[in-house]
């Protein structure tokens, strides 16, 4: 462990009662990173004394306000409290994924350079709302040494409520966008362009998130097809035991899946499913503070726009069309075919309208640093 101290407050929840293997294994690596681990468990658990070898301090509640009525119980606790002042970095995290596929030590070195006052794992912006997804959280020490973590919750949370939606909206986006008008800064390790539900095997194979949400298994969410690309991807780049994730999936949703037939799965998708998920002003910028030297593919409206928030001195170029290229500088940038791009690693944010994105699909496949700037109704008209 690093010589930063650090807490966690792990909440679970099982509708049985029932600590599960995964979330066994979740909870060791969580207690890995961290030197105080607080538990809190929503309802009702029958195998508390395993909790108790692991936890630092732990708190048994009723399943009201869900995790975010967790965690305001943690914080409001007095003897939790005085842990979380004793440190200088704070983790939320939840038991609504199976992972981590790499280790929690491994996500924080990816993250230790980053300015970011929180951050997460995984950032959603569909061009309309944008928040860090709260399943994991990690906080600097300034953002509850001011008081306002306390503030929020103290405001903003009900730890009554029965409404699931209601928490959800209150909670994730109303956290970050109460810590953003703060001029708290945010990162995340992972910026959401395949959608981890709808598009959980592009999200999992292209864009190598290390978990899998559990409600991918859902009625709602399910596809056989996905799964099987998404486990299977797993099994072969992790050292990760899906025998935790097969059986939890049978006795959570009563879904059968056999290893043999994940092993031999053969994986055909292709990186065109980025398009799932579009990429709005913040993701973008987020994406842009994490390289120099970018391409934009699109010389029109929508590229000099991306050019304008991002700033001139990050425009390494524009990209066009093979055979649409009509001069060699736009505003001072050389414009490129896309051809003459050789290097697959260069970053790419594609800025173009909805038809012209699906022409060039072909062209951007193959490139692994990429982001589509999805724009929204006002964009649009505003040019």
């Amino acid at each position: 462990m690093s010589s930063t101290k650090r807490i966690a407050i792990f909440v679970l929840y099982n509708k049985n009662g029932k600590l599960t293997k995964d979330v066994e294994y979740l909870i060791h690596c969580l207690r890995e990173i961290v030197n105080k681990l607080i538990i809190v468990v929503n309802g009702k658990l029958e195998e508390f004394e395993k909790l108790n070898m692991v936890a630092d301090y732990l708190i048994i509640r009723k399943n009201k306000g869900f995790d975010a009525g967790a965690y305001k119980s943690a914080l409001f606790n007095d003897t939790v409290y005085e842990m979380i002042m004793e440190c200088e970095e704070m983790v939320f995290c939840n038991d609504t994924f199976y992972g981590p596929f790499i280790s929690f030590k491994e996500i924080l070195k990816k993250m230790e350079t980053t300015k970011a006052d929180f951050w997460g794992i995984n950032l959603s912006d569909n061009g309309v709302l944008t928040f860090i997804q709260s399943y994991f959280m990690l906080f600097k020490r300034r953002v509850w040494e001011s008081g306002d973590l306390k503030l929020f919750f103290e405001t903003m949370i009900d730890e009554d409520v029965l409404d699931f939606n209601q928490v959800l909206f209150k909670f994730e986006r109303g956290l970050f966008d109460f810590l953003i008008k703060r001029n708290y800064k945010y990162d995340a390790l992972n910026l959401q362009r395949y959608h981890i539900y709808n598009a959980v095997d592009g999200s999992i194979c292209y864009e190598n998130l290390p978990l899998l949400k559990k409600k991918v298994f859902s009625e709602k969410f399910y596809v056989r097809e996905k799964m099987l690309n998404a486990l299977h991807y797993i099994d072969e780049n992790y050292d990760y035991d899906l025998n935790l994730i097969l059986e939890d999936i049978k006795e959570r949703y009563s879904i059968v899946l056999d290893y043999d037939t994940i092993k031999r799965h053969k994986i055909l998708i292709r990186s065109d499913k980025l398009w799932s998920v579009r990429s709005g002003r913040e993701a973008v910028a987020l994406f842009a503070e994490h390289y120099d030297n970018i391409f934009i593919y699109g010389a029109g409206k929508f590229g000099k726009l991306v050019k304008e928030f991002i700033g001139e001195k990050k425009v390494a170029g524009y990209i066009v069309s093979d055979g649409k290229k009509e001069m060699e500088f736009l505003d001072n940038i050389p414009v490129y075919e896309v051809s003459q791009l050789k290097e697959k690693e260069v970053p790419i944010i594609v800025a173009l309208n909805e038809k012209n994105r699906k022409q060039v699909e072909d062209s951007v496949y193959g490139f692994k640093n990429k982001i589509y700037f999805g724009l929204t109704e006002n964009d649009e008209k505003d040019g």
